[in-house]
């Protein structure tokens, strides 16, 4: 019975990842600049898509291991800006996961910019 179970499980994974595979780009940009006020970033999610986007994004600092989860809504061809107000303060090196059901989850890292070098 163990063995079916894991079988079943195995199957259903590899299912995932090959659906995964053919999932469409997320229509989402993701860009930053420093923050005005206060320390760090600010992460800037631009809606390319005529249609509202609900996104998932998890910040994560490896350096420090703490990461955060935050829920999005991005109306049509906007953009929603996020820093430490909204509850993260992004920071170089700082990784972040923006997932949604529908389309390829995008992975990004924030580097320093040839401007601020």
């Amino acid at each position: 019975m163990k063995k079916i179970i894991a079988a079943a499980i195995l199957v259903a994974f590899t299912l995932s990842i090959a659906f995964a595979d053919d999932l469409p780009d997320m229509p989402l940009k993701v860009t930053y600049r420093k923050a005005v006020m206060g320390e760090g970033y600010v992460i800037q999610f631009h809606n390319i898509s005529e249609d509202l986007l609900p996104i998932r994004v998890t910040f994560e600092n490896p350096p420090t291991k703490t990461s955060k989860e935050f829920r999005l809504n991005i109306p049509a061809f906007k953009t929603k800006e996020f820093g430490h107000l909204e509850g993260w303060t992004a920071l170089l090196g700082d990784k972040i996961t923006v997932e949604n059901a529908n389309y390829k989850t995008q992975h990004l890292e924030l580097k320093q910019s040839v401007s601020e070098k």
